[in-house]
């Protein structure tokens, strides 16, 4: 028996670990291992909230409005799912230090993901992977994982959603990490802090215009508070979100697809990967489909009412 994960993002590594711990043998394929978990905030739990955008800075390309109604009807369960998920996910974590700062626990996601990565490094095949090649690996695997995030073919469940990370110099650098209206503040070696803010809904970053951006933030509040002098870069990182926020998996034959990771797909993937090779419906794509057709019924139920052919 052999396994095929694509990918080394959060959901690809923690699989990949997951299986050397079953000792299933595997080999994985990646484009590169530059990727949003890597390069995204510590991972950040902040009393278990949704941390709110820095609403001055949101822009909306594309919009699935769709997935936007069925957030708004699945943001009051949120919490006590996300609770239940980061617990499992930080009983895995245990063995890697966590850092009070205010009311934030926080942990340096670089370090995790280098760890991951040196556990399975000596497996790893560097290409670029094609709808074909995966196709034709099938044939050779006996499962194969897809966890390529927002790569994957768009529908009502999903919807690209993106911020922005600022990579800037200051005079007033604090001591540790800072949330505040959004912003999420990190302090670096010398004077350098990263920000990251904003809210980009269904684009990519060749889409911006930068100095446009850039000025966003420099008429923002937090520019003057951390006297921050230079913009040294920006980046934008896309997710592909589910509309509960949490990863769910579709599959076809031998396999899996893996996407919807959210915000805090970090966090998540160390139990989801878990619970993800044990086929756990709940991470399976027909939760999303039950919730759809749920509401779909109800607009039914709702129109036929109006209707007068009901007695409802």
């Amino acid at each position: 028996m052999k396994y095929l994960v694509i990918g080394t993002g959060a959901m690809g590594l923690n699989i990949a670990n997951e299986l050397l711990k079953q000792n299933i043998d595997f080999d994985i394929i990646t484009k590169s291992n530059d990727n949003e978990s890597y390069n995204y905030p510590n991972a950040i739990v902040n009393k278990y909230n949704i941390n709110k955008p820095s609403f001055s800075m949101i822009f909306i390309r594309k919009l699935n409005f769709i997935w936007l109604l069925m957030v708004l009807l699945n943001i009051p369960f949120y919490k006590s799912n996300k609770n239940k998920i980061v617990k499992n996910s930080l009983s895995i974590l245990k063995k890697y230090e966590f850092k009070n700062c205010s009311s934030n626990l926080y942990f340096n996601n670089k370090n995790i993901f280098n760890d991951l990565l040196n556990n399975i490094k000596h497996k790893i095949i560097y290409k670029t992977v094609t709808n074909n090649d995966i196709y034709n690996y099938s044939k050779q695997y006996d499962k194969v994982f897809v966890c390529i995030g927002h790569n994957h073919i768009q529908s009502n469940f999903l919807q690209n959603v993106g911020s922005f990370k600022f990579y800037c110099e200051c005079d007033n650098k604090p001591n540790c990490l800072n949330v505040e209206n959004g912003y999420f503040i990190e302090p670096h070696d010398n004077n350098n802090i990263t920000i990251k803010c904003g809210l980009v809904l269904g684009s990519n970053s060749e889409d911006f215009d930068y100095e446009y951006t850039s000025n966003k933030l420099k008429n923002s509040y937090i520019w003057n508070k951390y006297k921050i002098t230079k913009i040294n870069n920006i980046k934008i990182g896309i997710r592909s979100v589910s509309f509960d926020f949490i990863p769910f998996y579709y599959n076809n034959n031998n396999i899996y697809y893996i996407t919807g990771g959210s915000f805090n797909g970090f966090i998540f993937a160390p139990y989801v990967a878990q619970e993800i090779l044990k086929e756990n419906k709940y991470f399976h794509i027909s939760r999303l489909r039950n919730k759809i057709l749920l509401l779909y019924i109800i607009i039914f139920i709702y129109i036929v009412h109006l209707s007068g052919l009901s007695p409802l």
